[in-house]
């Protein structure tokens, strides 16, 4: 798998938070970034999945990807995110990145 870097533009305020939060929970600011993107892909996934009435076979097929290799970003086991693999599964699932990677703030406590 290819390794693809993505930069984000990100106010000062946000980013002191997600350090704060990363920090928490033991992990970099990158890792912490890492597994919000991936959280919000799962989710995405299995919602356009049961929305769309196909199944992770078909859609692995279609997206030219290995069953376990869906089930990896489904189930947040991914080790990084590969954009072509993004790029497959928006077309098979007829949907923009940006609908598979919103970043979403953690919550305040």
């Amino acid at each position: 798998m290819a390794v693809k870097s993505v930069s984000i533009r990100i106010e000062e305020e946000m980013l002191e938070k997600i350090g704060y939060v990363a920090d928490y929970e033991g992990r970099s600011v990158n890792s912490h970034i890492l597994v919000l993107v991936r959280d919000n892909i799962r989710a995405f996934e299995a919602e356009l999945i049961k929305e769309r009435g196909i199944s992770k076979n078909k859609l692995s097929q279609r997206a030219e990807m290995q069953r376990t290799q869906l089930n990896n970003y489904c189930n947040n086991k991914i080790t990084r995110l590969d954009v072509d693999v993004l790029a497959r599964l928006c077309t098979v699932l007829e949907c923009g990145i940006g609908d598979i990677l919103e970043f979403v703030p953690p919550e305040e406590k």
